[in-house]
């Protein structure tokens, strides 16, 4: 019933908008973490994400985010 979860996603912004992120790299997130099913329904998973991102010009911000999951499967309908 525990599972291990890990993800990286990488933005990339296509253009340039006013007011807005420029062309090119935007931010990335790093998430690692623990799960647990409780029963056939639900699904929860607690963790750390570590998210790099640049604001407009050559700032660059780190954010450090708790993340609590409560994921829901609905029974299919026949």
């Amino acid at each position: 019933p525990w599972h291990v979860a890990v993800y990286d996603e990488t933005m990339v912004t296509l253009d340039t908008t006013t007011p807005g992120p420029y062309r090119g790299y935007d931010r990335n997130r790093l998430f690692g973490g623990i799960g647990r099913r409780l029963n056939s329904t639900f699904t929860t998973e607690f963790g750390y994400i570590w998210e790099n991102s640049t604001l407009r010009g050559p700032l660059q911000r780190n954010e450090h985010i708790a993340s609590a999951v409560l994921n829901v499967s609905w029974p299919r309908l026949r």
